[in-house]
């Protein structure tokens, strides 16, 4: 069986990937907040939220954010 060894740069982009979708995530909330716009986080950053309360070790990440956002019109805020 071949092995193959992680470079350091390879580490550290994983890191890092990981790092931006969580930054992107909470600038996007906290300005959502600051409008006062209700909102909801989807996908997989809301199961990565919930699985983690659960199991740290089942944690999975992702590459995008995905926030709800209520219709402006009848029945809306």
């Amino acid at each position: 069986m071949n092995t193959h060894i992680v470079s350091d740069l390879a580490w550290e982009r994983m890191v890092t990937a990981v790092e931006k979708v969580r930054q992107r995530l909470r600038r996007a909330t906290q300005a959502l907040e600051q409008a006062g716009i209700p909102y909801a986080v989807a996908g997989g950053n809301a199961v990565a939220a919930w699985v983690s309360e659960v199991d740290e070790s089942a944690v999975r990440n992702t590459q995008d954010v995905d926030i709800l956002i209520p219709r402006a019109g009848p029945g809306c805020g």
